[in-house]
Formats: structure tokens, C-alpha cells, sequence
């Protein structure tokens, strides 16, 4: 069950920043009539610090601070 939730969760996180891409550019595309790729830099920066960030987080499973596994009392 946990593996399922797990997979629901990466696919929705995946597709609300393909979301938010998209939206960002319909928005400027629609005001402007010139389309901006500006955002696909701006996506790249963002994923790079993301990779960056999660590379110098403890990976210790009990340091309580990511992946801590929650079961209800």
C-alpha cells in the first residue's frame, strides 16, 4: 500500500510543476503574443538547486528530518 501512495505522490508532485510550467507560459504567451522561454532556465535553476539541496541532506533514515515513516497510533 505504501509503494502505491509513494507512486501517486511523485506522479503528482511531477505534474503540478509540469502544470506550473505550462501555466506560466500560457500566461505570458497570452499577454504578450511573443513566447517566452525564459521559464525552461528558470526550471532547470530550480531543479538544479533541488538536486543540490537533497545531495547535502543527512540520508540517515532516523534524523526524523525526511522520509520518516508515519503510522497512526
Amino acid at each position: 500500500m505504501g509503494f502505491i501512495v509513494t507512486q501517486f505522490l511523485t506522479g503528482l508532485a511531477g505534474s503540478a510543476s509540469l502544470f506550473l510550467t505550462a501555466a506560466g507560459l500560457t500566461v505570458i504567451f497570452g499577454v504578450s503574443r511573443i513566447v517566452n522561454f525564459a521559464h525552461g532556465s528558470l526550471v532547470m535553476l530550480g531543479a538544479y538547486l533541488g538536486w543540490t539541496i537533497l545531495t547535502h541532506l543527512p540520508r540517515d533514515p532516523g534524523s526524523g528530518f525526511c522520509c520518516r515513516d508515519y503510522s497512526p497510533p
